[in-house]
Parts: C-alpha cells; structure tokens; sequence
C-alpha cells in the first residue's frame, strides 16, 4: 500500500477550531509500518512515484494536479456530507444552514466533492452536545472512513453529482462568530435525546444498546427508525446502517444491505410497536 502525507500550511486562524492539530502521537513513518504501508513524504506531487493502479489517500490536502486525478484513483474524506454540503469548513456550513453534518469518501474526479461515492454517514448530534464534541467525531469518523475505503473503492459507486448545491468558501468571521449559538439551535433542531435501550431485552441474539430515534431522511447508526408504507422508497436512505432497528409496516421489503446490520420489527402497527419499544427505555 502506498501513504502519501502532504502537508499545507495553513493561511489564516479560525476564530473557533473544530479539527483537533494532531492525530496521533506516533510518526506518520511509524504509523505506516505497522500498518504494513509504504512510506514517502513529499511537499507536493511532482516527484510522486506511485503506479496509475495505486489508491492515493488525501484529506485536506489541497488543490490535486489534473495530471494526478486523471492517472490515479485519489481517495477523499470530507467532512460533509455531499452533495448538500460541498467545499471548506463544511461541519460549520451544515451547523449554520441546518443541513444533515456528515462524512463522505468519494473518488475525486471533474466535479469537486462529488462523483463516485465510496461512502456517506450521517454523524449523529445529541442533545446534551458541544460544538467542539460533535465536530470531534466528525473528524474521528473521517478517520475511519478514509481507512475503511481501502476496502471498498474497487467495488461500483454510486455517481452523485454537484447539482446545483453551493461551493462553500472559508466560512467568513462575522459567520464564524455566530457558529456557537448557531450549534445550540441546530441540537434544539435535530439532536437526538439518548434512550439506552438495550435490545438484548427484546431479543437475545442483539445484544447491543439504542441510544435514541432519527428520521427515515438523515438516520443514524444505533437508533431507532419508524417506516410506514408510504416511506417504502427512502429504503435507500438505510444502506449502510449499522445497529439500528427499523419498526417498519408489514409490507416494507427491506434488501439484503439494509438488513446486513440492523434489526427489522414488521407489524401492522408500527406507532403502537415504537410506543412499547420506548416504554422499556
């Protein structure tokens, strides 16, 4: 495997950080070795020595040669999820246009954060959250995300297009001065209030906890989700869920990737099952 760590300095300060400075403690060179990767350091990408089949992994790693994206498969992770929240300081964006925070893989291609998507993830906000402790785990998830691609970027992808979603710039200062108040109407808005149901009292092969309830539109992993017959077709919005369980009417037909991780209830009445599920909380 090939790691290419660039590095950029940065040109301005932000008047609240939400990416933490350093990862990890150990040295990238360190890290790549026990991780069985191939190790170069460059300033750039003009003495980059990797064959056109080698999957290049950037995150924030700026403006990519044409030469380089045509020739390669370039990997990102962008901590937003697209195509609703394209472009720089995407965590804030989404905080101050109440759109979904997310993180999104994708292949980089013509159209910049979007094209072929390797993954998308909703990031869940809680209701007792900070600002700083919700953009923590996007960066986490970006982590992981970006790793996890590894595995999946040979497979086929889904194209989703820029469409007529903005471009974000740097969010400006009189913006960024508003974010925290900003953050608390967006947790008033879409946090999730943790239920700790644990689903091993309800069925004993699943023995993990729920933490709370999301929409069919923006789930999240570990939550509970309430379908009727007229939400059959955002099935979609499911794939990729882990530990969830969908209390769905009886003539819902799940696919096998939405069923891979999570639970389904199927019931005649899934208002009534929800209300039981929530009693046990």
């Amino acid at each position: 495997m090939y790691a290419v760590p660039l590095h950029y300095r940065k040109t301005f300060t932000p008047l609240y950080e939400h990416r933490p400075p350093v990862i990890i403690n150990n040295p990238p060179e360190q890290l790549c070795a026990s991780l069985g990767y191939d190790y170069v350091s460059s300033q750039n990408y003009d003495n980059l020595d990797a064959a056109p089949d080698t999957p290049i992994l950037v995150c924030g790693a700026g403006i990519i040669p044409q030469d380089i994206i045509s020739t390669h498969t370039v990997i990102n992770s962008h901590p937003g999820y697209i195509p609703l929240v394209r472009g720089l300081d995407a965590f804030k964006w989404a905080v101050v246009e109440d759109k979904p925070i997310g993180v999104t893989t994708h292949i980089i291609g013509p159209e910049v954060d979007a094209g072929q998507i390797i993954g998308r993830k909703i990031i869940p906000v809680y209701k007792n959250d900070t600002f700083h402790a919700a953009a923590r785990r996007v960066y986490e998830n970006e982590i992981i995300m970006l790793a996890d691609s590894l595995r999946h970027y040979t497979e086929e992808h889904e194209y989703i297009p820029a469409g007529t979603n903005e471009l974000h710039r740097r969010m400006p200062a009189e913006t960024e001065r508003e974010i925290l108040p900003a953050f608390d109407g967006y947790v008033k808005r879409r946090g999730i209030e943790r239920l700790s149901l644990n689903m091993s009292r309800v069925y004993d092969n699943w023995n993990f906890d729920v933490v709370g309830i999301s929409t069919i539109d923006y789930p999240v992993d570990n939550t509970i989700i309430l379908m009727h017959s007229e939400d059959s077709h955002k099935l979609a919005n499911l794939e990729g869920l882990r530990q969830c369980v969908i209390i769905a009417s009886e003539d819902v037909k799940p696919g096998k990737k939405t069923c891979l991780h999570n639970f389904f209830i199927h019931t005649k009445n899934p208002d009534a099952k929800l209300t039981e599920l929530l009693a046990m909380a």
